[in-house]
């Protein structure tokens, strides 16, 4: 790797014995005959396609999930390939004169049935040449949740994405990096190591920029997400309910057989009297009673746990095949290990015992009071009384799941339900991929969409054309707002808000009114430094006040934003309207609070295109 921050502190990690790379997924366009897009279709088999539930696409594209790894990834991991070889850290200049790529044994039987001369076939990505050299093992995923179609080497990447080389970009965060702990070194000393490093990088970057400000490098167990699991609260707080659900149905479940202990004991009273008058004491009595409870929960435990495993496996072999291949192979490993087992046995013990404890307490006083005849008549009394207790148990547990199901249903209905602030019902979004290739310039893709916006606008039954995403695309865009002239930061930030990118039609075209003040005006060039507001950012940024005319700026800084598209950093920002507020992906609704800015003419190829029509788009 020949990254300029590795060359100049890759050889001082002595923590590690072992670092590698690995971009995020990429889907590039696939193509195994000379080049020539294949008609397949990949979403047309899969559960979802068939359902409806993917884009539709429009031509003969195919597409196939990509990892860009660097040169040592398999070597670095252990694995080996079950067919030909891994490409390994030290044949850079190899690769570049031929470059290489390797294949999932997944993608491998899906795509080539399995063919064994698929191995040396030229292949085509992005339009670069590629020679297939090995095969990955079966439900291989690496560092990732799925099994990719291919593996590249990260140093091949300027071939898939031309005038780009993320290995000499050392502004460029391209990739997560993941190491094997030297023998000897823990965890607390790798995390030493790894922030000595991080304060030594911040000084290679501009003194002024984001990536020069104080971070903390963080080092944690090996996972496929992109934290550790632990940070994320809300996931936490999620599995903390489920829990607690899951607990009081195992309650209701323990207070219904206990019951049905509770009657079974009534045929066995004569038993146990003969036992007791024979020289059991009560003590012995109740321990055979809650070991015969506890082995009819280990019974219900093995049960169950041969059944969930049964279903979860038919079920990650339906999930598996509902997505299509271009979203490469999920892999959900649910064979149980020691832990699972130790946790089902453990619950399944506790549970039998639970059930029990109540009846084998009861059914011995009554088998003591039938030996000594001296309370037999109260008896029925008493375990009419426990039986009330268990029963009013149920229903009062059973009562409270079903009022606590009944609002998240009707919460979750709300939230389908509620306005979404804009009228989507006749308008399409059209979205455009180009291809990677040095004949495809942002003049001639503008070029391209200019041309097709003409051509659309031109078509009978189309009201409106505007660029820019919908507010349900799901693309996070957040940033730092400040309100006292300085360039925002974490300290200084009034808020955090999501903001757009649009033209000065796009109102109209997704029917949004204008609440006061005035839209973008249609000028050639650069637009003028205006933003509007949705009502909840203009209520959160100036409580009771009129918002127009007043100015703010925006830093992205650390915040989430996606990479190829304009920033809002650098001058004020002058209000000129305020809109009404839109639903977009989150339930809570947090992302209604909306900065919209004028879209800028060089970047309208890199945006969807939004067609309201006056009827069924379809037509």
């Amino acid at each position: 790797m020949r990254h300029p921050d590795y060359e100049t502190y890759g050889e001082s990690l002595h923590s590690f014995s072992g670092v590698i790379a690995a971009s995020y997924p990429q889907y590039l366009t696939f193509s195994a005959h000379g080049g020539v897009l294949t008609q397949r279709n990949q979403g047309d088999g899969s559960l979802i396609g068939r359902l409806g539930l993917l884009p539709s696409r429009v031509g003969s594209q195919e597409t196939a999930m990509t990892l860009v790894v660097s040169d040592n990834y398999f070597s670095v991991l252990g694995v080996a390939a079950v067919r030909g070889r891994t490409f390994q850290a030290g044949e850079t200049a190899e690769m570049l004169a031929s470059p290489v790529v390797v294949i999932s044994e997944n993608y491998w039987q899906k795509r080539f049935g399995g063919d064994p001369s698929a191995l040396g076939k030229t292949i085509r990505l992005n339009g670069a040449a590629f020679t297939i050299i090995g095969v990955a093992p079966h439900n291989f995923v690496g560092t990732f949740v799925a099994a990719p179609d291919f593996w590249l080497p990260l140093s091949l990447e300027p071939l898939i994405h031309p005038g780009e080389n993320w290995l000499q970009d050392r502004e460029r965060g391209c990739c997560r990096l993941k190491a094997r702990l030297a023998p000897g070194v823990s965890m607390r000393e790798a995390q030493a190591e790894m922030s000595v490093v991080a304060d030594h990088l911040r000084s290679l970057h501009n003194a002024h920029s984001d990536r020069a400000q104080p971070v903390t490098a963080v080092v944690w167990p090996g996972s496929p997400f992109p934290m550790p699991i632990q940070w994320n609260h809300e996931l936490w707080l999620c599995i903390l309910f489920v829990m607690i659900a899951v607990g009081m149905v195992l309650l209701v479940a323990c207070a219904n057989v206990a019951s049905l202990q509770l009657a079974r004991a009534a045929s066995r009273q004569n038993e146990l009297s003969i036992r007791f008058s024979l020289g059991a004491g009560r003590g012995r009595l109740i321990r055979q009673l809650l070991t015969e409870s506890a082995l009819l929960g280990l019974i219900a435990g093995v049960v169950a746990f041969l059944f969930s495993w049964a279903l979860l496996q038919a079920g990650v072999v339906a999930t598996a095949d509902a997505f299509p291949d271009q979203y490469g192979t999920f892999i959900f490993h649910v064979t149980p290990d020691l832990a699972v087992f130790a946790f089902v046995f453990s619950i399944s013990l506790v549970a039998g015992v639970l059930f029990g404890v109540a009846p084998a307490f009861a059914s011995s006083r009554f088998a003591l009071s039938s030996a000594v005849r001296a309370n037999a008549a109260t008896s029925p009394i008493r375990s009419r009384r426990l039986g009330n207790i268990l029963i009013a148990t149920q229903v009062a547990l059973s009562a409270v799941l079903v009022i606590s199901g009944s609002m998240l249903i009707h919460s979750a209905m709300r939230v389908l339900w509620m306005d979404t602030g804009y009228d989507a019902a006749h308008v399409s979004d059209l979205n455009l991929q180009f291809p990677e290739s040095r004949e495809y310039t942002p003049d001639h893709e503008a070029a391209l969409v200019a041309n097709l916006r003409i051509r659309l606008a031109a078509m009978p039954g189309v009201i409106d054309v505007t660029t820019a995403r919908a507010p349900n695309d799901n693309q996070v865009r957040t940033a730092a707002i400040s309100l006292n002239g300085e360039k925002p930061s974490l300290q200084n930030a009034k808020a955090y808000l999501d903001y757009t990118w649009i033209q000065p039609n796009y109102f109209r075209t997704l029917g949004i009114p204008l609440v006061f003040g005035r839209g973008f005006a249609a000028q050639a060039g650069q637009p003028e430094p205006s933003i509007i507001l949705s009502e909840s950012a203009a209520k959160q940024l100036w409580p009771a006040q009129n918002p127009l005319g007043r100015t703010l700026r925006l830093g992205t800084g650390d915040l989430l934003y996606t990479v190829s598209e304009p920033l809002p950093d650098g001058p004020a920002w002058r209000v000129i309207g305020v809109v009404r507020d839109t639903r977009g992906v989150l339930f809570d609704g947090t992302d209604s609070a909306q900065i919209y800015l004028p879209l800028p003419d060089a970047h309208l190829q890199q945006y969807p295109i939004l067609i309201r029509t006056r009827s069924d788009p379809a037509q």
